[in-house]
């Protein structure tokens, strides 16, 4: 792994460069194929033009705001998600818990006990969006499990954060990529009190298809009686 961490920090031999905002990183065709099914198929293409040139350009976005469009790429997660493919674990520049989650070990990375920032929660979905989009699912696993043990530990959940993750949990992916949707939900739930005085969480649920009526379901659930 310190050999890939060598090739990722240096971009010493590589053959193909990807740019997303401005921002590039010399990368290598055999380790994004052995990683990723979306340059499996792209690099083992003829026909695309990106393939012939070496060159991937991401559609992305710089800024988050309230409007973005979160099927597009950030450039911080896509530095995440290529961190991760040549070490094993990721860290989001954002996030003041530091999170990194590493292949083989336990699925519950170590954690300090800090209070959540804006971005601890939407940008462990981010990176779920991002490892669903480009067909990569040991980063999707880590992910979700950086999601679930972020918040066993934090007692106060931002309700722009929470928002965030509402949005881009049920705003990208498909319905067979469900697991990040059941965290922010469960998340969502177990803090419907709080959550459900805040403008930014209320407008968050009645952009997300779905959710609405989910929620009213599991609240009927955990009511007493018949």
């Amino acid at each position: 792994m310190n050999a890939l961490r060598h090739l990722y920090l240096t971009g010493e031999h590589s053959d193909m460069t990807i740019i997303c905002c401005e921002r590039k990183w010399r990368v290598h065709k055999c380790i994004m194929s052995a990683s990723s099914g979306y340059f499996k198929r792209l690099c083992s293409s003829t026909h695309w033009k990106e393939t012939k040139d070496g060159i991937i350009t991401l559609e992305g976005v710089k800024d988050s705001d309230d409007q973005e469009d979160f099927t597009l790429d950030q450039p911080d997660m896509v530095e995440a998600m290529l961190q991760f493919i040549y070490t094993g674990s990721y860290r989001v520049k954002e996030s003041a818990q530091g999170i990194q989650p590493k292949i083989g070990e336990a699925p519950m990375p170590t954690i300090s006990h800090t209070r959540a920032t804006e971005h601890d929660f939407s940008s462990h979905a981010r990176l779920f969006s991002i490892a669903c989009k480009y067909d990569i699912p040991c980063l999707r696993d880590q992910a979700v499990a950086a999601y679930n043990a972020s918040i066993i530990f934090t007692k106060v959940v931002l309700d722009t954060d929470l928002a965030k993750a509402i949005l881009i949990a049920f705003g990208t992916g498909s319905d067979a990529e469900c697991q990040m949707r059941d965290c922010v939900f469960n998340t969502l739930v177990s803090r419907v009190r709080s959550a459900m005085k805040s403008n930014i969480v209320v407008a968050a649920i009645e952009k997300s298809d779905g959710v609405a009526l989910r929620l009213v379901k599991a609240l009927v659930d955990q009511m007493p009686g018949p």
